[in-house]
């Protein structure tokens, strides 16, 4: 059973955004077959979107206060993968069936011990010339297997054979292996005024509550709280934001921005991109103990023509400066309307292991 180790007391420095994240301590699908591991992600891995020529303007500081301050309860579904490569691995391919309709052919790939099962994606590269009378183009690409038995699966690609004969060939190929599945529970409380003071600021509080349960990984269930303090401060663009002062994980890590953590004020263009700044994690608030940092930013585009995104992303280094896992959230709305909230839609954690780990959190539901 892999082993999506969940990072509670042993949790790096995470963006107050980032509300629960599993990491990959170096279990995952042992697939049988030689095969050589690559942190080089396919480059055909993650769908692409459509970026909106439109001058669509966001106000980053309402955006930002309007996500940490507002009480709400969402509820994801979770999938957790992990990835294996076969480098320039022998293949044998031959047509199974032809839809000259849809411009599409069905055929069956043979690669011995392949480790796949039905459902996993199968991303293929470094194929330089036709199959079956089919562009080599179409094949250095991504496709979902139909599973036959330990050495055969089927895959269907665009286009239509004109050579239905036995093909082999050398590809280079990758698996994204299903692993588990699960869901996820996260509760915010609304932001409240604390007697805390902090530099001549009384200090606000949220409190984080998520719980996650696992199917076919371990630990099949957990708890975690986090709570987060900030203080009210004036910007230069806006009228006031709420800015993190510190992080605490119940029994867990404690993290504070650097003096750099700046978030974007004014308004920002859906295209732009940059950095926000660093959170620096201890085992205590003594802060004498290192425990790593999470480097912070954001990016926003268009999903198709009409709905902006906003992505902010997490990447963590342990004590050492050894990268671990990059994360990212998803906020949308449908419309391009200031009026329209923006929700948290999902979450992809990826991470730095020898499997390439990756957990994804597609939120469903929010109040």
């Amino acid at each position: 059973m892999p082993n999506f180790c969940m990072y509670i007391k042993t949790q790096r420095a995470l963006f107050l955004l980032l509300i629960a994240l599993l990491a990959g301590c170096g279990g995952g699908a042992s697939p049988a077959g030689s095969s050589t591991n690559s942190s080089t992600t396919p480059t055909n891995q993650s769908g692409t979107s459509n970026t909106n020529s439109a001058s669509e303007s966001l106000d980053f500081v309402s955006f930002w206060n309007q996500t940490i301050s507002n009480e709400y309860s969402n509820i994801g579904t979770m999938t957790g993968y992990s990835y294996k490569d076969f480098r320039n691995v022998s293949l044998q391919s031959k047509v199974i069936s032809i839809d000259k309709t849809n411009q599409i052919t069905t055929l069956e790939i043979t690669q011995n011990n392949h480790g796949a099962q039905n459902g996993d994606i199968l991303y293929l590269s470094g194929i330089n010339k036709s199959l079956h009378g089919i562009i080599s183009q179409n094949y250095n690409n991504s496709f979902s297997i139909e599973l036959k038995n330990l050495d055969v699966y089927r895959i269907t690609i665009k286009g239509v054979s004109s050579e239905p004969v036995q093909e082999d060939f050398f590809a280079d190929v990758t698996y994204k292996y299903k692993e588990c599945t699960g869901k996820q529970n996260i509760n915010q409380s609304p932001i409240e005024l604390t007697t805390i003071l902090v530099d001549g600021y009384i200090l606000y509080k949220t409190k984080t509550e998520v719980n996650t349960v696992l199917n076919n990984c371990s630990p099949p269930s957990s708890q975690f709280v986090t709570n987060r303090y900030y203080k009210m401060v004036n910007c230069s663009n806006c009228a006031t934001n709420y800015q993190l002062v510190r992080q605490e994980i119940i029994g867990g890590l404690y993290s504070e921005p650097d003096s750099k953590f700046k978030i974007p004020d004014g308004l920002i263009k859906i295209g732009d991109s940059g950095q926000i700044g660093t959170l620096n994690s201890y085992s205590n608030s003594t802060r004498v103990n290192n425990q790593g940092k999470s480097v912070i930013s954001y990016e926003t585009y268009f999903e198709g023509c009409c709905s902006p995104v906003v992505v902010v992303k997490s990447k963590t280094y342990d004590s050492n400066g050894v990268a671990t896992v990059e994360v990212k959230d998803y906020y949308s709305k449908i419309i391009a309307k200031s009026e329209v909230p923006y929700s948290l839609t999902k979450t992809v954690a990826s991470y730095f292991n020898l499997n390439r780990n990756e957990m994804v959190v597609e939120f469903s539901s929010k109040k």
